[in-house]
């Protein structure tokens, strides 16, 4: 992210930095606070970890992220000047448990038996893997930008989908 290392995007726009697409295939998202880099055949290998269909726990913490970004749409939430977000436990737990009654009836007897707080343990679990956590303690988070890349959505067979935002897939991703 920008927010930890500003002095690296200074060096995003290096022409060197096109030698990653043509030599590796490697392709550079950069956006004002952050930048990610897709890797080739890195995704296929990862996909059971977090890929939504794969298990309940990343369903959920993808879906909340919908919440989460609606939040900020309406203006009810504002990020700091880095594009991280500052929100409190119990109102994640609050959006998680309206996401749950949204979409319990498709996640299962794994979904249905597990409390919102276990649930919410998960997802922060799996937003601490994906480096998406800032900083937290036991009454608030601070979530990174790069989360905001994803959007999650049941298709109408109940297969859940991701698209990245921002701009079109790349290949590998």
């Amino acid at each position: 992210t920008r927010a930890h290392d500003p002095e690296a995007f200074n060096y995003l726009q290096a022409p060197e930095l096109d030698e990653l697409t043509r030599t590796l295939g490697w392709t550079l998202d950069i956006h004002a606070e952050y930048a990610a880099l897709g890797r080739e055949g890195m995704t296929s290998g990862l996909g059971i970890r977090w890929l939504p269909g794969r298990s309940v726990f990343s369903a959920a913490a993808l879906l909340l992220l919908n919440a989460v970004r609606r939040e900020v749409e309406a203006r009810t939430l504002t990020p700091d000047p880095a594009g991280r977000l500052t929100l409190s436990r119990t109102r994640l737990y609050t959006l998680l448990d309206t996401v749950r009654a949204d979409y319990r009836a498709r996640w299962g007897e794994t979904g249905k038996k597990h409390s919102t707080e276990k649930l919410l343990d998960e997802v922060l679990e799996l937003w601490r893997q994906w480096g998406g956590i800032a900083s937290q303690d036991e009454s608030t988070l601070t979530l990174e930008p790069h989360l905001a890349r994803f959007f999650a959505a049941y298709e109408d067979e109940g297969a859940a989908q991701v698209v990245r935002r921002g701009g079109r897939r790349r290949k590998g991703e």
